[in-house]
């Protein structure tokens, strides 16, 4: 058996001195500067353990020193991990590009934090299990060494070295198949290499080295990891950490545990069972499982507490899931490492730039719109490659083009329904008012169910109403704030007939209940309560006889409307709120109406071609598409559109200067007085002074001493001036003054809802000083006009096509995009877009699978105030990041393909200064057709298979060059 092959080596070393006297670099200016190598141990939870790196001798094993009395050493240099597990050791910088072992060795200091709620054995959670008694030594091993590289220590890696380690006696071939006995071998590049990618693949991870694992119990702390990233190290944590539960199960230590792993696991010839009923039999399945159920239980753990957990950890728990299902008992898995996949791996800067090259002519020619791309009809041999199949991107583009079309002939049906529905629910108000107009042919209304009906002409529509309580005051005796209309059955608009209906769904106290499509009028609380809605047209006769009023919002939710066009039938879901704003200084304008949240899902099919059996259960194949989007506008509280109801022309732009004036005569009036109050049970004298803004209120601010301490706060006031409430004040220094606080610019700005910030026009030499008695109008200049912007935006559009038909009918390649945006100012964003096509499953935003091409791009600018040469300037910082994922990659030389991951980290960062005459010109993004920026500075960095290969720069106005680590570079674009 070859169970002690490994650990009986490490317990000889253990049994060594340590390092050599290395441990840090000698002194003098002639010795370079070592390298450094940094990573995490464990499950990023062993702590105050030694780490070793150790460089390979002449015949694969650890390089040995002795010291002055004769006894073996290690060489290379050692240090320690940190409490957070962080190790950063130094590694000779002439050994470059040579092979290393990095070993994480406990003593009786080293202690590893229990990520198992249950408990690892006798230690509880979070408790520390101490290593005095039993020698703990793990193992990660790399074919190449470089500056600055992350090598993580675990047990992944410890069983990657473990199989770089071996060789398998065999006569059939000289790889892992059929293997007969395994030997104790040696290390080498090749073997090193092998190791990790034969247990990345094993275990179905991307890199056993240099993904980061997250201990589940620190979901909470803070990392600048991009979100698919964080979703892989989160899983990658919970698979480290898996190993203290799985010890614990088999009543073993996890040495011992990690040991007959690695006894079953090599006499396996590397293989392990994809899921297997015998308990002392590890699989692939119960790694999966206790990786699963130990994140899962620190989740709820975490959440107990309050704790802020990032949105990844969920989808990694479900990645886990989705692992853990896909076993099949009985099965053996089918790793498999070819020579070529190894020697690429190795070579990282060539193969990198090889990958960028093929990839930035993919890019270039994305869906294959050039007539010599390959596999296009007539392509010579010189054709060009694309990101997507050619004829698949043809077929997207036609299914697309298809719904245009089906959307263009609804267009008339939906402004139709959008008429009709809001006429109906006008004439169904007055009539509830007992006021009825005169109703449209088929309508009529019954005023002892309190219900409108539309029939003939295809119409079968019923309308009923319910008041909504929002639990508010002034709500009593049948008076309410809120009404729902409720929209029931059939509507016949420009030739199409939609379908309102309902659908179940269960409410808080776990009843279900149905729910109708319904549009929510809410009345404004400083009108009073009413029994029933008012009639919202204010420019109808009707208003003489019975109540009339602008709602101060709408509610749309529309949980199931169908309707269909051709061969095209539609299901759609859509919710909606809109508030209405008033501009304060001309209360006679009407109610105008912004989006505040609104989502829509859509989902559009074709016709059934065929049947399939999958999981046991019958599907039926057909084109189709789905599409959810989700919204928020920021401001939209506040912005006086141009228009009674939303537009998409209502962002990002300001109301004209002709009703919104630079200069608001008389807009604020400033009264300064004495008085006194009670304050923590302490009678004070105070100066007031009271800001009252025209159309608005009124503001409170005092000035007193309490306590020996000068306190400045704000109180609130009621419609008679009354102070009602102070909840606001801060100390300050004993000279301010009101006088003092408007000549620094503080208190001088105020709010005006629908128009912007505006300043009070004040100033001492023409009004006087701010002292008791003061009491004067002044004017307000507008110094910030009201903006609506995106506060975030969602949407997410997916296809499934089937090719063939009948009993021939299969799922084509799967597609999708995702876009999210925040843009709350027209120059302030971020937007990430992600693509994916032939992809299996999402790991957060990016598609991945066996034949994924898949791409994620973000990019974020701000802009922040910063002191320069004692001078206030603005400085923009733009971010940006590309992630491309490719699955079954054979350009590289593996027939089998392999899944490649490319990283591009952009930074930009300059001064923005419009006046000034030494400026630059563009940098960045946001402002290329302006001068504007100052100090330029941008790059960009390109990351291949966790190494750092090269960087990109604007050097020409648009022309963007990839330099290499060796010198090589490269135009981008086209």
């Amino acid at each position: 058996m070859f169970s002690r092959l490994l650990p009986v080596a490490v317990a000889t070393l253990v049994s060594l001195a340590g390092c050599s006297g290395n441990s840090s670099s000698s002194s003098g200016d002639s010795t370079p500067t070592p390298d450094v190598v940094n990573g995490y141990g464990g499950a990023g939870n062993i702590a105050s353990a030694q780490v070793f790196a150790v460089p390979l001798n002449a015949q694969g094993q650890l390089s040995q020193e002795t010291d002055e009395a004769g006894n073996p050493l290690l060489s290379g240099y050692k240090a320690s991990t940190a409490p957070t597990a962080y190790y950063q050791v130094s590694v000779d910088a002439k050994h470059r590009g040579r092979p290393y072992i990095l070993l994480l060795r406990s003593d009786d200091d080293t202690q590893q934090r229990c990520e198992v709620v249950s408990g690892c054995g006798d230690v509880p959670y979070l408790g520390q299990v101490s290593y005095n008694g039993e020698a703990l030594e793990l193992r990660a091993g790399v074919g190449s060494i470089d500056n600055g590289m992350r090598i993580n220590i675990n047990w992944l890696t410890h069983l990657a070295s473990a199989v770089a380690y071996t060789h398998y006696i065999d006569e059939e071939s000289a790889g892992l198949d059929n293997p007969t006995e395994p030997t104790a071998g040696l290390y080498s590049p090749y073997r090193m290499e092998f190791g990790n990618l034969w247990v990345s693949r094993l275990l179905d991870v991307p890199d056993v080295i240099a993904t980061q694992a997250i201990a589940p119990s620190q979901l909470f702390q803070p990392t600048d990891m991009n979100s698919a990233g964080l979703t892989q190290a989160i899983a990658q944590g919970a698979l480290v950490a898996a190993a203290q539960q799985l010890a614990a199960e088999q009543q073993q230590s996890v040495p011992a545990w990690l040991n007959a792993v690695i006894d079953q696991v090599l006499n396996a010839g590397g293989q392990l069972p994809q899921k297997d009923d015998q308990a002392d039999v590890f699989s692939r399945f119960d790694l999966y499982q206790a990786a699963h159920q130990v994140l899962a239980a620190n989740l709820e753990h975490l959440r107990s507490m309050q704790t802020q957990i990032p949105a990844e950890a969920d989808v990694a728990l479900a990645l886990l899931a989705q692992k853990r299902d896909a076993q099949q008992l009985g099965a053996m898995t089918q790793v498999a490492v070819s020579s070529e996949d190894v020697g690429l791996w190795l070579d990282k800067l060539a193969n990198a730039k090889l990958f960028i090259r093929d990839l930035n002519d993919r890019l270039v020619n994305f869906s294959g719109d050039n007539a010599n791309t390959c596999g296009r009809a007539g392509a010579g041999a010189d054709c060009l490659p694309s990101f997507v199949d050619p004829q698949y991107a043809d077929r997207v583009r036609a299914y697309y083009a298809r719904i245009d079309e089906v959307y263009d002939g609804l267009s008339p049906t939906f402004a139709s329904a959008r008429e009709q529905l809001l006429d109906l629910s006008q004439d169904f108000i007055a009539c509830l008012n007992e006021q009825c107009p005169t109703l449209s042919a088929g309508a009529s209304y019954n005023a002892d169910t309190q219900q409108l009906r539309l029939q003939g002409n295809g119409h079968d529509l019923t309308l009923s109403f319910a008041p909504a309580l929002l639990d508010v005051a002034g709500e009593d005796e049948g008076l309410y704030y809120a009404f729902d209309i409720f929209v029931d059955g059939q509507l016949q608009a420009a030739g199409t007939t939609l379908q309102f209906e309902s659908v179940m769904e269960v409410d808080a106290s776990g009843e279900e209940v149905e729910q109708l499509n319904r549009l929510r009028l809410v009345f404004s609380d400083e009108e009073p309560a009413r029994a029933l809605p008012a009639y919202p047209n204010l420019d109808g006769a009707l208003c003489a006889q019975i109540p009339c009023s602008d709602a101060l919002g709408y509610t749309f939710n529309w949980p199931r409307v169908r309707l269909g066009y051709g061969d095209q039938s539609l299901r759609l879901a859509f919710e909606a709120s809109l508030i209405g704003v008033k501009d304060p200084l001309q209360p006679e304008l009407r109610y105008h109406y912004n989006i505040t949240t609104a989502s829509l899902a859509l989902r559009v099919q074709g016709p059934v071609v065929g049947v399939i059996t999958e999981q046991g259960e019958e599907v039926e194949l057909r084109d189709q598409m789905e599409l959810t989007f989700e919204g928020k506008a920021s401001a939209a509280p506040d912005y006086y559109s141009d228009s009674v109801w939303p537009e998409l022309d209502d962002f990002f732009v300001a109301r004209s200067s002709a009703e919104v004036p630079d200069l608001q005569p008389d807009l604020f009036r400033l009264q300064v007085g004495d008085d006194s109050a009670e304050v923590d049970g302490q009678q004070v004298a105070l100066q007031y002074m009271t800001v009252t803004t025209q159309g608005i209120g009124a503001n409170r601010f005092e000035l007193f001493q309490l306590d020996g301490e000068k306190v400045l706060r704000k109180c609130l006031l009621s419609s008679d001036n009354e102070v009602v409430a102070c909840p606001d004040r801060v100390v300050v220094e004993d000279d301010v003054s009101f006088q003092s606080i408007l000549d620094d610019g503080q208190l001088s700005s105020f709010v005006m809802p629908s128009r912007g910030v505006y300043r009070i026009d004040y100033r001492q030499d023409e009004h006087g000083a701010l002292v008791s008695g003061f009491d004067q109008t002044l004017d307000g200049t507008l110094v910030a006009s009201m903006i609506q912007g995106i506060d975030s935006l969602s949407v997410q559009l997916a296809h499934e096509f089937v090719d063939g038909t009948g009993a021939d009918a299969e799922r084509a390649p799967f597609g999708i995009a995702r876009l999210s945006l925040s843009r709350k100012q027209a120059d302030v964003w971020e937007a990430a877009l992600s693509v994916g096509y032939d992809y299996d499953y999402l790991v957060d935003v990016l598609p991945t699978g066996e034949r994924a091409q898949s791409l994620y791009l973000s990019y974020l600018t701000r802009l922040s105030a910063a002191t320069r040469d004692d001078e206030d300037i603005i400085v923009a910082t733009e971010l940006g990041a590309l992630v491309v994922f490719r699955g079954g990659v054979t350009l590289l030389g593996s027939d089998s393909g392999e899944n490649i991951g490319m990283q591009i980290a952009s930074r930009v960062e300059y001064q923005r200064d419009k006046d000034a005459d030494d400026a630059s010109g563009a940098c960045g993004l946001i402002n290329r057709k302006e001068t504007v920026a100052k100090d330029c500075d941008a790059l960009a960095y390109i990351n291949f298979r966790g190494a750092l290969v090269g960087i990109i720069r604007e050097e020409q106005d648009g022309v963007y060059v990839a330099r290499f680590a060796d010198g090589e570079f490269m135009v981008l674009g086209g």
